[in-house]
């Protein structure tokens, strides 16, 4: 009896730790750092994720604007590989979908893509190539899955799909004419919400969408979002173990008794790390930090990462002296996790606006200029 008891407690305990680490946010590998991120390209924990990256410790620290970005499907497969310089997207890059087969080869020239880019189908066929000039698109060439020309010497039909705009995740289906690699004429944008769109040789004439007429800032591109090319590590987010709950404001994360932690929390942050700054005379610094706030409003899992350590002991110092309180809908407490990135150039403090729960999107169709 004795012995089941211990196994019990054992379990119970790793139970506990798988818990915890499944909403961690970033996890520290020797040089390296692992970032979960979202379907959009937003850094979330471990339990929300689409996929995660790998990179050097420096690119989230600011110790230095060189290295590889390795970006993986939640289940382990390479999704996305390249490599970045002065801080931007440099070199080649290439793409898989989830079974292993080339989503596409290209190029990056200071985060701009550039020169020829193959896309492929997951059955490994061409479905197009698209010569890109500092991010201005081309199509010289559009195929069916099985082979079928449809666009040749960049003239031809276009029908196929793409994700419309910054931070969405939904797939629209477009088609229209291409003309010398341009969009030329009627072109029709179907999904969730649609779009009809008029070109002249490239040149964007109007657009209605959901009868809102418009005439600058079109939707419909032959490249759309990738969420690869938008991670965004600055980020100020707390998220509950348990987001099926309705949270009104006072049952939120309170620090100092209000929820409004970007004037209470980030007040401190900024009082607590400028009397360094003044102190060490420092001009920049980047400082990622995720920790636990637990039922009982303790702090647990603190971790954090500066290329300043006078920085960081001061802010996990803030930390520590535990002035929050947990979530509590339906009056039980809930823990919750929380991440926030902090940025200093020319000695004036960043911090990203406060977000509670899940980002919502919008369907938002913010233009990509491609």
């Amino acid at each position: 009896m004795k012995s089941l008891i211990i196994i019990l407690l054992l379990l119970s305990k790793l139970l506990s730790a798988q818990t915890e680490l499944s909403y961690v946010f970033f996890k520290v590998e020797g040089d390296s750092i692992m970032v979960w991120i979202d379907n959009v390209g937003n850094i979330t924990n471990k339990v929300n994720a689409s996929y995660y990256r790998k990179t050097a410790e420096d690119i989230s620290t600011g110790k230095s604007s060189s290295g590889k970005i390795t970006d993986y499907y939640i289940s382990g497969e390479i999704a996305f590989a390249t490599s970045f310089n002065a801080g931007k997207l440099n070199g080649g890059v290439v793409s898989y979908f989830k079974n292993g087969q080339v989503r596409y080869r290209g190029y990056y020239n200071n985060s701009m893509r550039d020169s020829l880019w193959i896309f492929y189908y997951k059955n490994g066929t061409v479905e197009k190539k698209i010569q890109y000039n500092n991010d201005d698109a081309r199509l010289t060439e559009y195929y069916s899955s099985k082979g079928k020309i449809y666009v040749q010497n960049g003239t031809g039909k276009y029908k196929g799909q793409f994700i419309p705009g910054y931070k969405i995740a939904d797939t629209y289906k477009i088609s229209g004419n291409v003309i010398d690699g341009q969009l030329d004429g009627h072109w029709k944008m179907r999904g969730n919400t649609y779009a009809d769109e008029f070109y002249e040789k490239g040149v964007f004439i109007k657009g209605n969408s959901n009868e809102y007429n418009y005439t600058e800032n079109p939707i419909i591109s032959l490249t759309g979002f990738d969420l690869h090319e938008y991670v965004d590590y600055k980020k100020f987010i707390v998220l509950p173990y348990n987001e099926s709950n309705y949270y009104s404001a006072n049952q939120m994360l309170l620090y100092k008794k209000s929820n409004n932690l970007s004037l209470t929390f980030g007040s401190d942050i900024k009082e607590s790390l400028y009397k360094v700054i003044a102190k060490d005379s420092i001009h920049a610094f980047t400082l990622i930090s995720q920790f636990t706030v637990n039922e009982e409003n303790k702090i647990e899992q603190l971790e954090t990462v500066s290329d300043n350590l006078n920085i960081k002991n001061a802010f996990n110092e803030l930390i520590l002296l535990s002035n929050f309180e947990s979530p509590k809908p339906n009056n039980v407490n809930i823990a919750c996790s929380v991440y926030i990135c902090i940025s200093c150039e020319n000695g004036f403090i960043s911090i990203p606006d406060y977000q509670f729960g899940k980002l919502m999107e919008l369907i938002n169709l913010y233009p990509i200029n491609r």
